[in-house]
């Protein structure tokens, strides 16, 4: 009998008799763009996808590539914006194309971008894809060391094969037989296994055994028993078995809680929200935990700690919306750091929940009476309190290579869109209206960037140019009506 140890992989594999590829990761787990080429590259493909999984890339620091094109090309190299090396990667038939990379340490957490380069006989085109490096889970206390390097140490779990089966094995297949052994790490709709001679195979997810409510109760007999890193090891197995478990989070988030560290507990309960909205257990266990931020941010804002007052009370909001003192204390702090419409907008938000408090009636400045009208007006965005997603902030290079391309496109006339501004601005200025230019500004937006140009005229009114760029196939386009007036005008 033959024991294998199944490693973490993805890829994509071959369905049927191994002869059409599909996906076998969550489409939401990974980070992809396709379509065809456009008219102006230097290859004509009729459909070319490129992606990185996970898009989330957790403390593991391990990230797969791929390419996927509908005609055979020469060669994909992948390179990323915080190094010069490129990585190859490989393919059996020039149009499916992978590899797997280990990001360095001291790459620090925030966006980052692979960008591909893929090469035929005609010439090279470019595809750019985001993921985010998450930041590592680090226990307080315990001289930052840290706590699982993976969603499991690489010891597995038990699997048993049910029924015979044949594995893949370097493109042969051979018959694991019912009752075999093998060891679990990751799951996907088949396990990658590695047998004790070296050789690698797979086997289909649905032949083998796993011990998913194994885990679950050991983890709450772990709980129980007040062994809090060992409850956390096996619920993160029984979420790597499934990670759509929200019981297994919010067991976890407990665990994290009783440990002290917070900041793990956050993420894990908000994660068993987002997968069961309606159950209760997690949303009286994050009541608890806003609490808990509460007094770490009041105690932030009585030290005159403003920044790092501002980040606690986001947690709390985030936990609890409705937290009134939160919200004007928060607004406080943004206000001494100099950000006063926040801080306004933060008012207004305790306001709703609080339409009668005469304390945030005088930060806003407005009468007892007005109250009334001022409850009744349009419903205005909340400030943005989630963990920071992968598009907030670009890569350097990103950044200045959107803006180059913008400043750098043409009009329908042929004017090149900076001097258009500068002339733009110039005309403004001659007609007597007060203007502050505050420059050029590039973020995330879908598939593409959203560039603007921002100005400030007359009693603080900001206007802004917006374009949208492909910095793959360097396209311009106007996305606001400023935008497409200057395009179509000078």
């Amino acid at each position: 009998m033959r024991k294998a140890v199944i490693l973490v992989a993805v890829v994509m594999i071959a369905a049927g008799g191994w002869g059409l590829n599909r996906p076998i990761i969550n489409r939401e787990d990974l980070s992809l763009k396709a379509g065809p080429t456009g008219p102006g590259e230097k290859l004509s493909l009729v459909w070319v996808e490129a992606y990185v999984y996970p898009k989330v890339v957790k403390e593991e620091r391990v990230v797969s590539l791929g390419v996927r094109t509908a005609s055979g090309v020469d060669s994909v190299q992948a390179s990323f914006d915080f190094g010069k090396d490129a990585v190859d990667l490989t393919s059996f038939n020039g149009m499916q194309w992978g590899g797997a990379y280990q990001i360095p340490e001291g790459v620090g957490p925030g966006l980052h971008v692979v960008r591909y380069a893929i090469a035929g006989h005609k010439g090279s085109i470019q595809r750019t894809v985001e993921f985010f490096l998450d930041e590592p889970v680090r226990l307080a206390g315990r001289d930052g060391m840290l706590f699982g390097e993976g969603v499991v140490d690489y010891q597995g779990w038990p699997l048993t094969v049910v029924s015979t089966c044949t594995a893949l094995v370097d493109g042969t297949s051979c018959v694991l037989n019912a009752g075999e052994k093998v060891t679990g790490i990751s799951k996907v709709p088949w396990y990658k296994v590695v047998f004790d001679n070296g050789e690698e195979g797979w086997i289909p997810a649905s032949k083998v055994k796993e011990p998913l409510d194994e885990f679950f109760a050991q983890g709450f007999e772990a709980y129980g028993a007040g062994n809090y890193e060992q409850a956390v090891r096996y619920y993160k197995n029984t979420l790597t078995i499934d990670p759509d478990f929200a019981k297994a989070y919010f067991w976890l988030a407990k665990c994290y809680y009783r440990m002290g560290d917070f900041d793990a507990s956050y993420r894990a309960v908000k994660e068993a929200m987002r997968l069961d909205e309606r159950d209760i257990e997690s949303k009286v266990f994050a009541d608890t935990l806003a609490g808990e931020y509460y007094r770490i941010a009041h105690g932030r804002f009585r030290q005159r700690r403003y920044h790092e007052a501002v980040s606690a009370y986001q947690k709390v909001l985030e936990l609890k919306p409705t937290s009134v003192p939160s919200w004007v204390e928060i607004g406080k702090s943004y206000a001494k750091l100099g950000f006063e419409s926040e801080a306004s907008e933060a008012w207004r938000e305790a306001l709703k929940f609080d339409p009668n408090n005469r304390e945030i009636h005088a930060l806003l400045k407005i009468k007892v009476r007005a109250v009334p009208e001022f409850a009744a007006a349009p419903k205005k965005k909340a400030i943005t309190v989630a963990v920071p997603e992968p598009a907030q902030k670009l890569p350097a290079f990103v950044e200045d290579e959107s803006l180059q391309i913008t400043r750098a496109g043409k009009t329908r006339k042929g004017t090149r869109i900076e001097a258009a501004l500068r002339s733009v601005m110039t005309l403004a200025r001659s007609l007597g209206t007060p203007l502050v230019e505050k420059g050029w500004r590039a973020k995330k937006q879908g598939e593409s960037y959203l560039v603007s140009y921002v100005c400030e005229q007359g009693q603080g009114a900001i206007e802004a140019f917006e374009w949208m760029v492909d910095i793959d196939t360097k396209r311009v386009t106007a996305h606001n009506d400023n935008a497409r007036v200057l395009m179509n005008r000078w």
